[in-house]
């Protein structure tokens, strides 16, 4: 799968059982979007956590012909801890439905008989703020914070000297944890570029373990993927 970020084309899950409204609307979503779409509630189910977790943004109708409201999906995503927006595009436009789904903390409510460019338009905002809200938020764990906007990181108080190359390496581990990366997604959200070598990261993952000797957590690669583990589990 794709993982979204700022420098390639985000990846939006679109809960929508409606052919013609599919087909009415893809053409103007592929433009801005990669798009996977679900026809029901019990294939969207099938999806891991872990997958769910690489979606840039969530696009639900709230009433589908499985039977299964959009409240039900909103509900799945919320339980997993899924930061990506939630967005609802609905013929339902009755006030308790919507509140319903914003206090369950969607990012928006549409409706479709909006134009397909100010539905793109709402998503892709949604997205960046989305983005925005994960880089800006200072995160602790284990007795490691990070404060983003200052490349800081300290451990047990005591400032950790990295690279800006190992504290965006660092940050985006811990903003996914307990979720491993993808090596992709490291390579465009680290390095910005889609070719880095495997010799490269692993020589990355040597430096931060190095440093960051006396935490909890290690850095950990697995076939395609990185990850925060305790030390623990080793």
């Amino acid at each position: 799968m794709n993982i979204i970020n700022e420098s390639s084309i985000p990846t939006i899950l679109w809960l929508e059982d409606d052919p013609q409204l599919i087909d009415i609307f893809r053409e103007d979503f592929e433009q801005s979007f990669q798009l996977k779409i679900l026809k029901s509630f019990s294939e969207f189910k099938q999806i891991s956590s872990i997958d769910l977790h690489q979606y840039a943004a969530f696009l639900i109708d709230m009433e589908l012909a499985d039977g299964c409201q959009g409240i039900n999906s909103i509900e799945h995503i919320k339980q997993f801890g899924i930061s990506s927006p939630i967005l609802v595009l609905s013929n339902d436009e009755s006030i308790q439905t919507r509140l319903m789904a914003l206090k369950l903390g969607i990012e928006d409510y549409m409706w479709k008989a909006m134009t397909p460019e100010e539905i793109s338009l709402r998503i892709t905002n949604s997205i960046k703020r989305g983005h925005s809200r994960k880089i800006d938020h200072e995160m602790a764990l284990e007795g490691l914070s990070v404060q983003p906007l200052k490349l800081i990181a300290r451990l047990n108080d005591h400032d950790i000297d990295l690279t800006k190359i190992e504290f965006q390496f660092l940050n985006l581990l811990m903003r996914n944890h307990p979720q491993s990366v993808d090596l992709n997604y490291l390579r465009d959200e680290v390095w910005r570029i889609p070719h880095v070598e495997i010799g490269t990261i692993n020589t990355f993952i040597w430096k931060l373990n190095k440093k960051l000797s006396s935490w909890q957590m290690r850095v950990s690669k697995e076939q395609e993927k990185v990850s925060l583990i305790s030390k623990d589990e080793i």
